[in-house]
């Protein structure tokens, strides 16, 4: 890890954030390459409040051995943490249950305005 520090940040609403501002070198096939890209996205930003951020940059202290994560047909593009499986998870934990819901009021309404048996 080359340089590892907590950065502030307005977000898009204008609102005060924070976020790791890493630079870490890692090596493919003999080839240096250096990256500043701490999480992996599958969408939005990586603002986050400033105690996740510190013990980002505490956990990864310049100087330090780190895991790079980076793409092998690309791997000029690089990250420290694949995030993406979280992030994944919380969308579902919380679009499949009001779905659900949904789908389960439909379908008592479908079966009480039928009549039902009999």
């Amino acid at each position: 890890m080359l340089e590892s520090e907590v950065e502030e940040y307005y977000d898009s609403d204008g609102d005060r954030a924070y976020r790791p501002r890493v630079r870490y070198a890692y090596k493919v096939n003999g080839r240096t390459y250096t990256g500043s890209t701490a999480y992996r996205h599958i969408w939005g930003t990586a603002g986050t409040n400033r105690q996740r951020a510190e013990l980002f940059v505490q956990e990864r202290p310049a100087g330090k051995l780190v895991e790079v994560y980076y793409d092998a047909k690309r791997p000029e593009r690089s990250f420290l943490v694949n995030n993406a499986n979280v992030r994944l998870t919380m969308f579902l934990l919380l679009l499949v249950p009001p779905l659900l819901l949904g789908l389960g009021m439909v379908l008592i309404l479908l079966l009480s305005s039928s009549g039902g048996p009999g």
